[in-house]
């Protein structure tokens, strides 16, 4: 069952960076590497985050890497944390908001994207990073989804700090069981 394997998503897990350090805005970036590298459009979404104020946890699934793979775009207070590849990008999630919780941080906002989107900066004239870090919304969330069942994509959506305090949000992160199945983490995590 989940339970007696749920030990094998907390195992092989690395935290490089003092999640204290990083300010009150927070993205949580969730990266499959399995080929020795990242991809550009990546390093350009991480840029154009950072940019913006937002202060980064970049979960590494998959495997290892070391700061100087994102070639300057981590800030030495951004956070690198390495974890096997299991439970998709939500256990990744959970992983990073734990701690982020554990923190005790006053977070403004708490961005979550993934490397699933392609992004370069020169497509982006409007500066969607701009608009959400200014943005009084409580949760925002970049694409709506029907498959299985009304969703929103976990690809990009951030939540304000009001959202953040919520026993229902801390209970969720908290108490979350992380399965490798795309349908598990769209129906219990999205």
């Amino acid at each position: 069952g989940v339970n007696h394997t749920l030990g094998a998503y907390r195992r092989d897990i690395e935290v490089d960076g003092d999640p204290t350090r990083l300010g009150e805005n927070i993205c949580i970036f969730s990266i499959f590497s399995a080929n020795g590298k990242i991809l550009r459009s990546t390093l350009s979404l991480l840029k154009a985050v950072r940019k913006e104020g937002y202060g980064l946890v970049v979960v590494v699934n998959g495997q290892k890497i070391t700061r100087g793979w994102f070639e300057g775009e981590i800030g030495t207070t951004d956070v690198v944390i390495n974890r096997p590849n299991l439970g998709r990008d939500f256990a990744g999630y959970q992983i990073a908001t734990n701690l982020i919780l554990d923190s005790r941080l006053s977070i403004r906002r708490l961005l979550y994207c993934n490397d699933s989107v392609f992004y370069l900066d020169r497509n982006d004239p409007r500066n969607i990073f701009a608009h959400l870090i200014s943005s009084n919304d409580h949760w925002i969330g970049m694409t709506e989804n029907y498959e299985h069942s009304y969703h929103v994509s976990s690809w990009c959506f951030q939540l304000s700090n009001e959202v953040l305090k919520s026993p229902a949000f801390v209970a969720f992160w908290r108490n979350y069981r992380p399965v490798d199945s795309r349908r598990h983490a769209i129906r219990q995590g999205e």
